[in-house]
């Protein structure tokens, strides 16, 4: 086997850098939207609190409602953006793995299927994270989509009594 240029190693192993940073840049967007889950979950709950100390049963039916839903989504959401997280994770450990393993192909010979597969793996985690997050999103679009609704139902209520 003709010796390897190290040229042709680094340059071998630029393609599982730039997956790499993209995995990177993914997962701290991803932490960002759980960030907000948890924030949203976490203002969801102090109201709801706030709701049943502060109205009577009848007045807080419709709002309760919405936020027992709202609540629900918020716990769809965070599991697929854990599920997402744990995909991207492990995508960025397998385009490592590639990058050492070509690496190691390079010095030692050989590993060329072993390398191809930890490499196609990690891309399948990437695109495994981007359909789950694809997910999330259109739950949180469709919790958005039942707040309007909720916040245009009572304010048509509020102009009908007054």
């Amino acid at each position: 086997m003709p010796p390897v240029a190290p040229a042709d190693v680094l340059a071998a192993m630029i393609t599982p850098a730039v997956l790499i940073s993209a995995a990177g840049l993914l997962s701290l967007s991803t932490s960002n939207r759980l960030a907000r889950v948890v924030d949203r979950t976490r203002l969801l709950l102090r109201e709801f609190e706030q709701l049943a100390r502060e109205t009577t049963p009848s007045e807080t039916s419709a709002r309760e409602a919405l936020i027992v839903g709202q609540l629900d989504a918020l716990t769809r959401r965070a599991r697929l953006v854990q599920a997402a997280l744990t995909s991207l994770y492990l995508s960025l450990a397998l385009f490592i793995f590639t990058s050492l393993l070509l690496g190691l192909a390079a010095v030692a010979g050989g590993l060329g299927w072993l390398t191809l597969g930890a490499g196609l793996a990690g891309a399948l985690c990437l695109l495994a994270s981007s359909l789950l997050l694809i997910a999330e999103a259109r739950i949180a679009v469709s919790a958005l989509r039942d707040e309007i609704g909720f916040i245009r139902a009572v304010s048509h209520e509020g102009r009908r009594k007054g």
